[in-house]
């Protein structure tokens, strides 16, 4: 069970670091990089926590009719094509910037709750402390991404682009594999 548990937590946690990274790479673009007013910056970073609610309350409307893999498959898709827009749209100007990051905080805010409760799910006993370190996990990789994306780069959109497309991408690639092992394992 252990061996489950900490695969979902590795896999599940990696899709919300560049959430994370973004936190602390938003004043970066929309202020330095787009020349932005506080007033505006706060108006748009303020914006994706709306589009990750969003994300969430149709999460919770459609759990009974899509599965766990299909739910969380369609929110790793998002998260990519959410990252892969920052990379090759994001710089052309705030507006894009901005609403590739609404996909990208929509989609994760969409596979939030499913992916917590998969977590979780590889766990009988002790759940609380399984929730507790899910949460952990989550904070250090996305501090560690915090860390990456605000180091000082000639080009700091291509930088933080390039993070937010290959973190999803590479959860999505893993992903069909961890659900088949957990299935196999008795673990979904």
């Amino acid at each position: 069970v252990m061996k489950e548990y900490a695969a979902a937590t590795t896999v599940m946690g990696l899709s919300v670091a560049p959430f994370y990274g973004f936190i602390a790479f938003s004043p970066i673009a929309y202020m330095r990089v787009f020349g932005l007013s506080e007033h505006l910056f706060s108006l748009l970073f303020g914006m994706n926590a709306v589009f990750a609610m969003c994300g969430s309350f149709l999460s919770a409307k459609i759990a009974s009719v899509l599965s766990t893999a299909k739910m969380l498959t369609i929110s790793f898709a998002g998260l990519f094509l959410g990252g892969l827009s920052v990379l090759l749209l994001g710089s052309k100007g705030y507006m894009f910037y901005a609403g590739s990051m609404f996909f990208f905080s929509f989609f994760m805010g969409l596979g939030r709750p499913v992916s917590s409760s998969l977590v979780l799910e590889q766990v009988k006993t002790d759940i609380g402390s399984a929730s507790s370190f899910l949460v952990f996990y989550q904070f250090i990789s996305g501090a560690v991404c915090m860390w990456f994306v605000t180091l000082p780069y000639k080009n700091p959109m291509h930088v933080y682009g390039s993070i937010t497309t290959f973190l999803p991408l590479l959860v999505l690639i893993v992903w069909p594999f961890l659900f088949k092992w957990l299935r196999k394992n008795g673990g979904i």
